[in-house]
């Protein structure tokens, strides 16, 4: 019998046909088509936060923050599924990370950290202000033939051109007003 389980963070790697996720602080891979998993990349002990893949790399690569070890796991993901590097992280904890290039970008509740990714210096940091307010705002677009994505809607799309992240329709990003100090959008 499977047992249900919150899936925190998922992502497919469609060349290597795996699927790596994030579930109870456990990152597992899984094969594509079955679904059945290969391996688990770290223990209870070593609960990941948050996990990024570098597919650009000539092999694959999947790397997990583990706030427990304020440590930084990279694996190659190949077959064997292999950890060839551990890097200590400067009391953050990550919430989110990409790639970008050799480094990762690190999101936490303070900022964000550019890691270098050989050795785990910090290459630049941005802070967050105190009173940051965050919103979210989406542009819709549709896929017409012959035009591709554009804002061309039909009048039943209901979101309209802006919207926010309630769906709520915007007539432009004018109605939503810009933070203390900024000038435009």
């Amino acid at each position: 019998r499977r047992s249900t389980r919150a899936v925190r963070q998922l992502s497919v790697l469609a060349e290597s046909q795996m699927v790596l996720v994030l579930c109870h602080g456990l990152v597992s891979v899984h094969e594509v088509d079955a679904l059945t998993q290969l391996c688990v990349l770290n223990t209870p002990e070593t609960k990941a936060e948050a996990f990024c893949v570098n597919i650009e790399a000539e092999t694959p690569r999947a790397l997990l923050s583990v706030a427990a070890h304020s440590s930084m796991l990279f694996y190659r993901i190949s077959n064997p599924i292999t950890l060839f590097r551990e890097i200590a992280l400067p009391s953050i904890t990550p919430t989110q990370m990409t790639w970008q290039g050799e480094a990762v970008a690190v999101v936490h509740a303070q900022g964000v950290a550019v890691v270098d990714a050989a050795d785990g210096h910090i290459i630049s940091e941005q802070s967050f202000a105190t009173n940051a307010k965050f919103i979210s705002v989406f542009q819709n677009q549709r896929w017409m033939p012959l035009k591709g994505y554009g804002a061309h809607l039909l009048p039943t799309d209901l979101c309209g051109a802006w919207s926010d992240e309630d769906g709520r329709r915007l007539r432009s990003l004018d109605e939503i007003p810009l933070p203390d100090g900024a000038s435009s959008w």
